[in-house]
């Protein structure tokens, strides 16, 4: 498997934050919480899907 490096140097605090908490905790997410991520990150980026799912079911 890849191993997906980001470097945040001249970003937000914030978007390191982001980084560590997925470095962290990606490994625990299951697969529909994984998508909603990817759906909201892309819909704020003016990328959404038609026909993508509202977010994870708990």
């Amino acid at each position: 498997h890849p191993r997906a490096v980001i470097d945040t140097a001249g970003l937000s605090p914030k978007a390191t934050e982001l980084a560590n908490i997925l470095g962290e905790t990606i490994g625990e997410l299951d697969d529909d919480t994984i998508e909603w991520i990817i759906n909201e990150i892309q819909g704020r980026l003016g990328t959404r899907k038609l026909g993508d799912r509202a977010g994870p079911t708990f």
